[in-house]
């Protein structure tokens, strides 16, 4: 059937227009009079089943979002996420109901482990961030040491010192 019929066919359709009606106004933009019967099965194979599979594809997605829902994956960078969301759903598609719940479990073990694997990241670079703040305290204290040694240092002045290695505000 020619797109321009097709068009037609689909904006009378959803202009609220009975199948008999497009049928007996077909010769106008088809040519000839379209049968009934064609026109039904027509709209079934290339509209309704088409609307169908979006449908259910849908709502897989929204089951496996589900399953995805509280497992600690909100912690991964979007990207991360974005990427794995488009890699689940192509690969759910290709799974049958047999295999799905399997491949889900061990999707969800993979959520997991990348959660885990960037709590770990952060983890790191907060104990990075605490080793450069001790060694920033020990250099300090060193050169406190030195000074007092040397007695160069007023009493307010150590005060003053301790205040920051501790990170005391002195009011």
């Amino acid at each position: 059937m020619p797109e321009p019929v097709r068009q037609e066919i689909m904006r009378r359709r959803a202009a609220g227009e009975t199948w008999q009606e497009i049928s007996d106004a077909s010769p106008t933009f088809a040519g000839e009079k379209l049968a009934l019967e064609t026109l039904r099965r027509w709209y079934d194979v290339r509209v309704e089943q088409v609307q169908h599979e979006v449908a259910a594809q849908a709502e897989r997605a929204r089951s496996i979002a589900a399953a995805f829902a509280g497992k600690g994956f909100e912690n991964l960078p979007e990207s991360v996420r974005t990427a794995l969301s488009a890699a689940v759903f192509s690969l759910a598609e290709e799974q049958d109901e047999a295999s799905r719940g399997k491949f889900m479990k061990s999707l969800t073990d993979l959520g997991w482990l990348l959660a885990r694997n960037r709590q770990l990241d952060q983890e790191e670079r907060r104990l990075l961030l605490e080793a450069k703040k001790l060694d920033a305290i020990v250099a300090k204290v060193e050169g406190v040491k030195k000074a007092a040694g040397k007695k160069k240092l007023s009493s307010e002045e150590l005060a003053r010192t301790l205040d920051e290695i501790y990170g005391i505000a002195s009011k």
